[in-house]
């Protein structure tokens, strides 16, 4: 039998150097404007035809030429021109995270466009995507398919993720009455429509359904916000990005949450407000989840205005509107701590007087991250119970682990070691009682899902 390994380890060689990292040297964004990223520095670009309030994302090829860009509502090709059936996409302007371009994995033609539309329309928070083919249309590319309902009921957040293996994609959204997170994997094969679903932090419903989400560069954490003037939330996860799966509780009161964005080293994250005050910087290396939300400091308080959107940039500078309509700000330096991030609110000038800033820059993800995806075990998570979710074992243990649910549904435990190796998964109802003189001393996490949603992630100690 041939061995055909090296094939199709020359084949994945051969698609990550054809991705290259230029893919997200244009953008498109507000009214008539755009920038264009070059190896001497940010170009602003007016007369575009994009006109959004919000929602808006572009995309470049291999080499950086423009490919596409789109407000949600609409698709114009490289020549700023509408594609012929790139009108009529049921998103909608003025949602945070309302559109999203993710390339179909090992082919260099193939683009998941997904939108959210109107919230308070006849396609009422529905998820749909269409899939733009750039071999139609002389090669500028066409609407295959279009207005593909995904999920209903969605709130404003939508993001994606490189997947573990670094190839393949997850795309992360969140319902609006529940506090669900799912998860849908684009591979090779296409777009698996069966959600991974994750239960995890607060319900937007009780709240508000505004609000965005964003991965780490690595693929291993996921903040979110809830905007609202008075009972504005911030809220940190740990996503696992071999299985999609979002975990944990941590939260804290933030009023008029907007922008958010990771450092390239994944090591801190930034936080804006719809209103007058300073950017927030996070230090994701302070210790476990709650040490890490009240870690966050001002940096920028020569800022006089709103900070909206904000985006990490091929540059590795991240980006921000402001309240100026002739400027874009930046984060320089986002990977140092404290005002040694370098903001500059004055970044970018637009001259001219016929395009303007609305409040996003492009929706973008971790498509050009080379780094590491792999997530060590966390250690460090603080959990709160879910509603209506109460569990007993010994903590720490010595031969026996219990897990008692007081809800009486089918229910499976998974226990791993601290190098995520599994070490079983028992399947019960209500109650079991596990042996485990066979385990060595030391920690393990354990995983308990219902009806495929996680119900709670934690820690044990073997004494």
């Amino acid at each position: 039998m041939k061995n055909y390994l090296p094939i199709l380890l020359l084949l994945t060689l051969i698609y990550s150097a054809s991705l290259g990292q230029k893919q997200y040297d244009n953008w498109y964004f507000g009214r008539y404007r755009a920038m264009k990223f070059t190896n001497s520095g940010v170009v602003p670009i007016t007369g575009s035809p994009l006109i959004s309030a919000e929602n808006c994302s572009s995309i470049s090829d291999s080499s950086g030429n423009l490919l596409f860009f789109t407000n949600g509502e609409f698709i114009w090709d490289r020549n700023h021109n509408l594609m012929p059936n790139g009108l009529g996409l049921l998103g909608w302007g003025d949602v945070q995270q309302g559109v999203l371009i993710v390339p179909l994995p090992y082919n260099n033609n193939v683009y998941y466009v997904f939108t959210i539309g109107n919230p308070t329309g006849p396609y009422t928070k529905e998820l749909r995507y269409s899939v733009v083919d750039m071999t139609l249309n002389n090669l500028l590319g066409d609407v295959s398919q279009k207005n593909i309902l995904l999920d209903v009921d969605v709130t404003e957040k939508l993001t994606a993720t490189l997947h573990a293996n670094g190839q393949d994609f997850w795309i992360v959204e969140h319902p609006f009455t529940s506090n669900k997170f799912k998860s849908f994997l684009l591979n090779s094969n296409g777009l698996d429509t069966i959600p991974v679903t994750s239960l995890a932090g607060l319900n937007p419903s009780t709240i508000s359904f505004t609000g965005g989400i964003k991965i780490s560069n690595n693929g291993c954490w996921l903040i979110s916000t809830i905007r609202s003037p008075i009972s504005g939330k911030l809220e940190l996860f740990h996503f696992d990005n071999n299985t999609g799966i979002v975990s944990g509780n941590a939260f804290l009161n933030f009023s008029n949450p907007y922008g958010l964005e990771f450092s390239p080293n994944s090591n801190r994250f930034y936080v804006s407000r719809n209103a007058t005050s300073p950017i927030f910087q996070f230090d994701l290396t302070a210790g476990n989840d709650s040490l890490i939300l009240q870690s966050g400091i001002p940096i920028s308080d020569t800022i006089q205005g709103v900070t909206l959107s904000m985006q990490l940039a091929p540059d590795n500078k991240i980006y921000f509107v402001t309240a100026s309509d002739s400027t874009i700000g930046a984060i320089r330096q986002p990977d140092l701590l404290g005002f040694n991030c370098d903001v500059n609110e004055y970044e970018i000038y637009f001259t001219d007087t016929i395009s303007s800033n609305s409040s996003s820059l492009p929706n973008l993800f971790n498509l050009l991250y080379t780094g590491t995806l792999t997530c060590s075990p966390q250690t460090n998570i603080d959990f709160v119970e879910p509603e209506n979710l109460s569990i007993s074992f010994p903590n720490p243990f010595t031969n026996q682990l219990t897990f008692q649910m007081f809800k009486n549904e089918p229910t499976t435990v998974s226990l791993y070691n601290s190098l995520s190796q599994l070490i079983f998964q028992i399947p019960f109802t209500k109650s079991v009682a596990i042996n485990t003189e066979h385990l060595a001393k030391g920690i393990y996490f354990y995983n308990l899902r219902s009806n495929n949603a996680t119900l709670k992630t934690g820690k044990v100690v073997k004494q």
